[in-house]
């Protein structure tokens, strides 16, 4: 009982510190490489999700695109893989487009890419 006590003491202890690296790192302008086919010069993207696995986001995108979503991207930063979708010239623009994902279920919110 005491080894379960402590492996889920240790266990919501790590929880807690992966939740402040990802809540901080979403605070940072995200950096990567986005598809040829979209805007180059966009300085917003959106944001749908963030896991520790390549493979995980990948999937994600992938169930994205059957949905008919396109110019998803996966970024690494700091070991967390994050799903983009889209590039915008302004944050209204990629407020506008989030509304429309809103209407679909689908949530995210707008950081800054470069």
């Amino acid at each position: 009982i005491e080894d379960r006590q402590a492996n889920n003491l240790q266990r919501t202890q790590a929880y807690e510190i992966l939740s402040r690296i990802l809540v901080e790192e979403q605070r940072r302008t995200l950096r990567g490489r986005f598809p040829h086919s979209h805007r180059e010069e966009g300085k917003f993207g959106i944001q749908i999700a963030a896991f520790s696995t390549r493979a995980r986001a990948e999937t994600l995108m992938e169930e994205l695109r059957k949905k008919g979503l396109k110019n998803l991207t996966v970024v690494e930063a700091s070991g967390i893989y994050k799903v983009i979708y889209g590039r915008f010239l302004t944050r209204r623009e990629a407020q506008r487009e989030l509304e429309k994902l809103k209407d679909h279920n689908i949530y995210g919110f707008i950081v800054e890419v470069e």
